[in-house]
């Protein structure tokens, strides 16, 4: 092994991998790999490595059959995988060519992030409206052309997402973000006149739909089982999930939380909220604090010189997001066996807002809490206010009737 070509270039490698909290085997497997990129590739010096190279070489590393790794010959598997390690490796030893130049599509949605960001929106929003239109010019097929977008190219889009049966407040979402993009776009000349006001998003009434929550003993006993959990990820789970519950966080305010939010002296954490950005100091919960301390004890990776409290399971060791948080909790649901429409981590902060209105508290207050910036927000859990509905069943509307005409 040592004496193969670039000894101290693998070792960096692996070392750096291990740093990432990469398993002994997985080391193993790299290092092994690294062999046989250097053979198969024949690399004695640093040169520049093509795709076509590295496809060649994955299809004669398929179809070799080791019968002392137990590596069998012609799967899929083997060719994928050498691909993917040959191109993680060879980037990080500059060995692999510049890629080209970013597309027509890329420029622009780039150009109007930009606008966006001087106009001091939230780093999450700016992140959903790239993934928006990313996919809107992959679904036109308009990625690399000049020519300006059309209604045709809006009725495509429309057409897509109807095919494909999303919801209509899902649908208005996407078209809200590409009609408020369109502006941007006819003021560059990227698209034809007027296009943004030829848009009609679906008509979506306020307030239609209940939120989708679990009744508070229900959500107890999730919290129980995801407590009596065991492995390495279990007592983080158990921490994320006291946290989207007994304060209703937004999944992105759990994900972008830092060691420094948390002031053990006082007993409070700060939280930022995602959507308007205010900050806010909420009393550290007992049951909440012992669950993060249990995480910080026997589950955070410390030895990681980061801010960030939680850190996703799988290697390499970095930052939670908020997809992972999602996975986890619709992990969860699902094992628990709970019948809910949305298994996400937004139930669970309709579950603490419902449960707050029942027993009584303010929708001022309970929005307050939830970070909400205007009552608009809140008035949908009025509609599961279970006691002010059973006051307004008990009343008798025909003495209220007769009332109201002798007056």
């Amino acid at each position: 092994m040592i004496a193969a070509p670039f000894y101290k270039e693998r070792m960096s490698f692996l070392m750096d991998c291990k740093s990432k909290g990469f398993k002994r085997q997985t080391l193993q497997l790299y290092a092994q790999y690294q062999l046989h990129l250097i053979e198969y590739l024949d690399l004695k010096t640093f040169r520049i490595v093509t795709n076509e190279e590295i496809s060649n070489a994955a299809k004669k590393w398929q179809n070799l059959e080791d019968k002392g790794s137990h590596k069998k010959k012609g799967t899929k598997s083997n060719y994928s995988f050498f691909i993917y390690f040959a191109n993680m490796w060879l980037k990080e030893l500059h060995m692999l060519p510049e890629s080209g130049s970013p597309s027509i599509s890329d420029i622009r949605i780039n150009e109007y992030l930009n606008h966006l960001a001087y106009r001091r929106y939230s780093h999450a929003y700016i992140k959903g409206r790239r993934y928006i239109l990313t996919y809107f010019y992959k679904i036109i097929e308009k990625e690399n052309q000049e020519h300006p977008l059309t209604l045709e190219d809006i009725d495509k889009y429309i057409e897509y997402y109807t095919i494909n049966q999303v919801q209509r407040n899902t649908l208005k979402e996407y078209l809200c973000c590409i009609r408020v993009y369109l502006r941007y776009a006819v003021e560059k000349g990227w698209c034809i006149a007027d296009l943004d006001k030829a848009l009609i998003t679906p008509k979506v009434y306020s307030e239609e739909n209940l939120p989708s929550f679990l009744p508070w003993d229900k959500v107890q006993k999730l919290l129980q089982t995801v407590k009596e959990q065991t492995g390495k990820s279990a007592s983080r789970d158990y921490a994320i999930f006291m946290l989207l519950a007994m304060y209703g966080l937004r999944c992105s305010e759990v994900a972008n939380l830092k060691l420094s939010d948390i002031d053990w002296r006082k007993e409070q954490i700060y939280i930022k909220r995602a959507k308007n950005c205010r900050p806010q100091i909420l009393p550290l919960l007992h049951n909440v604090g012992e669950a993060i301390i249990d995480y910080l004890k026997n589950g955070r990776p410390n030895e990681v010189d980061s801010d960030s409290l939680f850190f996703c399971a799988p290697a390499p060791i970095r930052p939670i997001s908020c997809n992972a948080i999602a996975s986890v909790v619709y992990r969860y649901l699902k094992y628990s066996g709970i019948n809910i429409k949305h298994k996400g981590p937004h139930s669970l902060r309709h579950s603490h807002a419902t449960f707050l209105i029942n027993e009584g508290q303010t929708l001022k207050d309970v929005g307050d809490l939830l970070g909400h910036k205007s009552m608009e927000a809140t008035r949908v859990y009025a509609k599961v206010d279970l006691n002010s509905l059973r006051d307004v069943s008990n009343i008798n509307w025909e003495n209220l009737y007769e009332y109201k005409r002798s007056r």
